[in-house]
């Protein structure tokens, strides 16, 4: 009886985790670094468009998601700084 309550439960939080790293280290940073990047490269990089992550190569994905997280954290560090 247990393992019909628990196991659907399990289920459930498996999700919600994958949920979370996806949104935090995929989407949101390419969300950020991909109007970032498409400034300082005059519009010539990315090459995938504004929702398609997906679509875009590992290279091109890991830089754009990176500068986004840079962004991000760099953001966060100036915020905390001003409230000290």
């Amino acid at each position: 009886m247990e393992d019909l309550l628990v196991r659907p439960l399990l289920a459930v939080v498996r999700f919600a985790l994958w949920l979370a790293w996806d949104m935090c280290l995929h989407t949101i940073p390419w969300w950020i670094g991909w109007p970032i990047c498409r400034v300082v490269a005059f519009g010539r990089f990315p090459h995938a468009g504004w929702n398609e992550y997906e679509e875009s190569g590992f290279g091109e994905a890991l830089i754009v998601c990176g500068v986004g997280l840079a962004t991000l954290f760099g953001l966060t560090a100036w915020l905390y700084s001003g409230f000290r």
